[in-house]
């Protein structure tokens, strides 16, 4: 009997080792499993352009558009849909959280991407606490549509523009465009920003970004 109840101790003891051990090796799968997570993608890279992965309608419509005159190498059509792309984003303020997510910089040229933001923030972005405050966020301007009213080359001395050690900037083109916000019944956008013109410069890549906003217009009287 006492070897039995010996025995019994000696089984009941490796059992619990056994148990503990495969709760051990459970534990450390479900973390391995955690962690193999794919990570949330928050951007998409198209051409030379970062763009964000959530969307508004028209910025849907605009991306194969954008992506066809990034195929055809030419400056027009890529400053046509590039800076189509960017309005929408740019003075899309809905889908913004803090006046520090800056719309469009994903078309920004770099040597002058923090000078941008920085002048977005001190201009239309300074106005997003005051937006959601007397409006609600679900009526802050969204862009549903955007109009090129021309493209011409720009009279600019390209030797006085910022640009990095291993670019040269080797045209100016300025787009002016105007656009329209949905309307509703809160939010007077006839007041609101709606025509400008946006800079864009050619590097030695042949890629072409937004360098600055110039001119910017609204209706007010």
């Amino acid at each position: 009997m006492f070897r039995n109840r010996k025995l019994k101790i000696t089984v009941l003891l490796l059992t619990i080792v056994l148990l503990g051990l495969a709760l051990v090796e459970m534990s450390g799968m479900l973390k391995v499993k955690e962690n193999s997570k794919k990570p949330v993608i928050t951007t998409e890279n198209v051409g030379p352009y970062t763009i964000r992965a959530e969307r508004t309608k028209l910025q849907e419509d605009l991306l194969p558009k954008l992506k066809e005159a990034l195929d055809t190498k030419k400056g027009k059509p890529i400053v046509t849909e590039a800076s189509k792309y960017f309005i929408s984003d740019y003075f899309t303020l809905r889908d913004k959280k803090t006046s520090n997510m800056i719309g469009g910089t994903g078309f920004v040229y770099k040597p002058v991407k923090e000078t941008f933001k920085t002048n977005a923030k001190d201009s239309y972005y300074n106005d997003l606490g005051a937006f959601k405050e007397n409006y609600g966020k679900e009526n802050l301007p969204l862009v549903t549509n955007v109009n090129v009213e021309g493209i011409k080359r720009a009279k600019v001395d390209k030797t006085t523009l910022k640009k990095s050690k291993d670019q040269k900037i080797m045209s100016v083109f300025d787009a002016t465009l105007s656009w329209q916000y949905e309307e509703n019944d809160k939010l007077d956008t006839s007041k609101i920003t709606n025509k400008i013109i946006v800079r864009f410069v050619k590097d030695n890549n042949n890629n072409w970004y937004v360098y600055e906003l110039i001119g910017a217009e609204n209706n007010e009287g």
